[in-house]
This record gives structure tokens, sequence and C-alpha cells, in this order.
């Protein structure tokens, strides 16, 4: 049976986004269900659950991104650099995850969702000129990584 490049690019994308997610998880281990709960909360407080919501979705959009820049990206120069600044923006995404809850460090967790932020900034601005619609789903990410900032940073602050 031969499987069409449309079902390679979707299962490529599928198991690299995989492997990230499993990645991160090992990172931040059960730090977030003890460590966390011990926190003083800021004015902006996350509720633990939508972390879960938002994490699935990212994780949702990353493949679907990944997929379109996989296939709809050209010439190969341009995919290359999308497909990096992904990648570089995903890893940073999970290993921001180690110094936050995995070392208990607010202050790393600031200055980690600062680079991811501006990562993801840079990527969005790549795709832009490349694949829009991609550029157009990552958007509300940059959104809730603005929010994101400014509530770890609180977190930092009232817990330094």
């Amino acid at each position: 049976m031969k499987i069409s490049k449309d079902n390679k690019l979707t299962l490529i994308s599928l198991i690299i986004i995989s492997s990230i997610a499993i990645i991160g998880s090992l990172l931040t281990g059960n730090a977030m269900n003890t460590w966390y709960s011990t926190l003083k909360m800021p004015w902006i407080n996350i509720p633990i659950w939508l972390f879960d919501v938002v994490r699935s979705v990212y994780y949702f959009m990353c493949w679907v991104i990944l997929y379109r820049i996989l296939k709809y990206t050209e010439p190969k120069k341009n995919q290359y650099i999308s497909l990096t600044i992904l990648l570089l923006m995903m890893a940073n995404g999970e290993f921001w995850s180690f110094p936050f809850p995995g070392l208990k460090s607010t202050f790393i967790g600031f200055i980690g969702m600062i680079i991811l932020s501006i990562v993801a900034i840079i990527l969005y601005f790549n795709l832009r000129r490349n694949e829009k619609f991609s550029s157009n789903l990552l958007l509300p990410y940059i959104i809730w990584l603005i929010f994101d900032s400014i509530w770890i940073f609180e977190l930092w602050r009232i817990n330094k």
C-alpha cells in the first residue's frame, strides 16, 4: 500500500509534535501540582486547568502550522527558515517548562517567557510573508503569550 504525500506529511508532523510534547511533560514532572500550589497568586490568576486547555490548543496549532510549512511553503529556503523558527519556538516552550516549575524559578520562567514571546513574534512575521493562514493561526497564541508574560512577571514579583 502506497502512502500519499499528504498522509506522510501529516504523520511526520504528528510524530514531531507528539515527541516535543512528551519531552515537555517529562521536563515539567509534577511540579505544577506541588510547588505551583504553594505560590502566592497575583491579581491576574490563571487556573491550572487552563494551562492544559491552552497546551492542547497550542499543540494542535503547531501541528497545523508544521504541516502547512511542509506542504505549502516555497522555495525550500523559506520552508527551512519557517521550520527552524517553529521548532525553535516549540523547543523554547518546552524547555521553559524546566526552569519555571522544574527548577521552581519564577524569575527564569519570566525570562524564558519573554524569549518565547520574541521567537513567536519572529515566526509570525516570517509566516506572514510565506504562509498567511499559519500566521493568522499563530496570532491568538501571541496574545496568550503577552497575557502569560504579565502573569508570570506578577508571579515572580510577589514571590521573590
